[in-house]
Protein backbone atom coordinates (compact mmCIF):
# COMPACT_ATOMS: atom_id res chain seq x y z
CA UNK A 1 0.00 0.00 0.00
CA UNK A 2 2.67 2.25 0.79
CA UNK A 3 4.67 2.04 -2.54
CA UNK A 4 1.08 2.27 -4.45
CA UNK A 5 0.80 5.46 -2.36
CA UNK A 6 4.23 6.71 -3.03
CA UNK A 7 4.04 5.86 -6.91
CA UNK A 8 1.08 8.16 -6.95
CA UNK A 9 2.52 11.02 -5.14
CA UNK A 10 5.82 10.62 -7.64
CA UNK A 11 3.28 10.70 -10.81
CA UNK A 12 1.73 13.69 -8.95
CA UNK A 13 5.10 15.41 -8.58
CA UNK A 14 6.04 14.92 -12.02
CA UNK A 15 2.17 15.49 -13.60
CA UNK A 16 2.54 19.27 -11.71
CA UNK A 17 5.69 20.20 -13.12
CA UNK A 18 5.42 19.13 -16.67
CA UNK A 19 1.43 20.51 -16.79
CA UNK A 20 0.01 24.11 -16.78
CA UNK A 21 -0.34 26.08 -13.30
CA UNK A 22 -4.04 26.08 -14.19
CA UNK A 23 -4.48 22.23 -14.42
CA UNK A 24 -3.04 20.95 -11.75
CA UNK A 25 -5.16 23.95 -9.63
CA UNK A 26 -8.15 22.40 -10.96
CA UNK A 27 -6.97 18.78 -10.07
CA UNK A 28 -6.36 20.14 -6.16
CA UNK A 29 -9.77 21.97 -6.34
CA UNK A 30 -11.51 18.64 -7.16
CA UNK A 31 -9.10 16.72 -4.36
CA UNK A 32 -10.74 18.98 -1.83
CA UNK A 33 -14.29 18.98 -3.13
CA UNK A 34 -14.59 15.54 -2.63
CA UNK A 35 -12.84 15.78 0.31
CA UNK A 36 -15.12 17.33 1.45
CA UNK A 37 -17.81 15.68 0.30
CA UNK A 38 -16.50 12.31 2.13
CA UNK A 39 -16.56 14.58 5.36
CA UNK A 40 -20.00 15.70 5.15
CA UNK A 41 -21.28 11.83 4.04
CA UNK A 42 -19.48 10.46 7.20
CA UNK A 43 -20.97 13.23 9.22
CA UNK A 44 -24.22 11.91 7.65
CA UNK A 45 -23.62 8.40 8.45
CA UNK A 46 -22.22 9.36 12.09
CA UNK A 47 -24.70 11.19 13.59
CA UNK A 48 -27.33 8.87 14.67
CA UNK A 49 -24.21 7.59 17.25
CA UNK A 50 -22.94 11.17 17.79
CA UNK A 51 -27.06 11.53 19.29
CA UNK A 52 -27.20 8.36 21.18
CA UNK A 53 -23.80 9.08 22.64
CA UNK A 54 -24.88 12.95 23.82
CA UNK A 55 -28.08 11.43 25.00
CA UNK A 56 -26.08 8.54 27.42
CA UNK A 57 -23.66 11.40 28.61
CA UNK A 58 -26.35 13.53 29.64
CA UNK A 59 -28.78 10.88 31.35
CA UNK A 60 -25.20 10.23 33.41
CA UNK A 61 -24.29 13.61 34.51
Amino acid sequence: MIRLLQAVMLVSVVFGAVREADVVWQLGDIGVGLMAWFTVIAIIILCPKAIQALKDFEKQV
